[in-house]
């Protein structure tokens, strides 16, 4: 599987304070991985609410890989919360 992310660039880490910017459907991808996989649009309303900058080249929206990690974790938390009660 080819993970389409930015290259580290000086650009890039002045938008995000980031040099691991990753595509959302890359994100999405590996995420499956995990056997905790997360709807896209889910992903995004907890990105966009958890403050988590997206840089937009040519159409696709990037986020930094490491801070989708903690917004999915925290999603799989609360579903699990959800499912013992």
């Amino acid at each position: 599987m080819a993970i389409e992310n930015l290259a580290p660039d000086p650009d890039d880490a002045a938008t995000t304070g980031r040099q691991d910017s990753t595509a959302i459907d890359s994100c999405l991808a590996l995420l499956r991985r995990t056997g905790q996989p997360i709807p896209k649009s889910t992903l995004i309303r907890r990105l966009k609410a958890a403050g988590v900058p997206v840089v937009l080249v040519n159409g696709r929206a990037y986020v930094s890989w490491s801070l989708v990690l903690p917004v999915h974790r925290d999603w799989v938390e609360q579903r699990e919360q959800r499912k013992r009660r």
